[in-house]
């Protein structure tokens, strides 16, 4: 983090006391869940372990400021349709999900802490969104052109792992030319859409009043991971524990080649019954695994 981003922060916290306000807080995520795990459309432990993380780690502003924190999630919404080629019908499911899971959470809140959500899609009208991602993936498009070729091949790995080529629209049919082609404009259409001004001006705050977090480093973000443990993003991870003593354990999110390893390496599940909403499917059991099995995949 360098000094200027240093001074940005500093100045958010000062005007938020100086006008008696909460701290707030924006992280900008996915909105979705990565449809090759078994858990989509909904969220499962990974997005448990990640409210739970950030709930802690925001948790000692509220001893020592009353007014406490204010915490935003934006989630992306209908350009998922056209970069993951997911329905709408999928989008809302996990966004819907993830507002009952913060619903579980909201009862064991303090009364200076909130929780909210906002839809990307919302801050734009349909018009205005269409024609100003035009915009911009126009500029992408000469962006990609030069960035070296680790950059590109990183945002085409990106790209592909998360279309989801059986979707809305039936992808599984072209040939290898034109499915590398779809795969280069969702990756250039998601940087075009990351770059949209009313989404970074939500995040950041007209007057620059709000703390950006993400789990990795971007931008003007504090980059704090998805758990203690994990920087695998929650959307695209599922939640597992390690017992490290017995009634003892760690959390964890693996990705998912790391979950294709777990299924073959065996593990153990408990069943649970922990929550209120019981529509919460993916909450009702979690698999279980030990230390041997993070040491096979590299984690320790």
């Amino acid at each position: 983090m360098n000094e200027n981003h240093k001074q940005e922060i500093f100045q958010a916290i000062l005007h938020n006391i100086n006008n008696g306000q909460p701290i707030k807080f924006t992280f900008w995520f996915g909105g979705y869940k990565l449809y090759s795990l078994f858990p989509f459309p909904e969220v499962d432990w990974a997005d448990f372990f990640a409210i739970s993380y950030y709930c802690q780690y925001i948790s000692p502003i509220l001893l020592v400021y009353p007014p406490g924190v204010d915490f935003t999630f934006m989630l992306d919404s209908k350009i998922l349709t056209k970069i993951n080629n997911i329905s709408l019908d999928e989008i809302n499911i996990y966004q819907n999900s993830f507002q009952k899971l913060l619903k579980e959470f909201s009862v064991f809140f303090p009364k200076n802490l909130k929780l909210n959500v906002q839809k990307s899609s919302d801050l734009y009208s349909d018009s205005e969104f269409e024609e100003k991602f035009q915009e911009s993936f126009e500029k992408e498009v000469k962006n990609y052109e030069n960035l070296d070729k680790k950059s590109k091949e990183a945002l085409l790995r990106s790209s592909e792992k998360n279309i989801k080529f059986n979707g809305v629209q039936n992808l599984t049919y072209l040939q290898e030319a034109e499915k590398k082609a779809n795969i280069k404009w969702a990756a250039i259409a998601h940087e075009a859409y990351c770059n949209m001004s009313k989404l970074h001006e939500f995040v950041s705050g007209k007057q620059k009043e709000k703390i950006y977090l993400n789990t990795v480093p971007y931008r003007n973000a504090i980059a704090i991971g998805s758990t203690k443990n994990s920087v695998t993003t929650f959307w695209t991870g599922v939640g597992i524990l390690e017992e490290i003593e017995i009634g003892k354990y760690k959390d964890w999110i693996v990705n998912p080649s790391q979950l294709t390893e777990l299924l073959k390496y065996g593990y153990a599940e408990e069943n649970l019954d922990f929550f209120s909403e019981k529509s919460l499917r993916n909450l009702k059991k979690i698999k279980i695994t030990n230390r041997d099995f993070f040491l096979h995949i590299g984690r320790y």
